[in-house]
């Protein structure tokens, strides 16, 4: 009974950490890749 609770407790944390990492890493690199580009009606309040 035991095993079972930490195996399933531990495939759990597996998935859920598998998950956050992958969601991070995407972030990260799509924000390295994508920087957009500001609109035009901003350039008059450059300064």
């Amino acid at each position: 009974m035991q095993k079972r609770v930490v195996k399933v407790i531990a495939n759990a944390m597996a998935k859920g950490l598998s998950k956050a990492l992958s969601i991070e890493a995407n972030t990260n690199s799509s924000v390295l890749a994508f920087q957009p580009k500001a609109p035009k009606q901003l350039e008059k309040y450059k300064k």
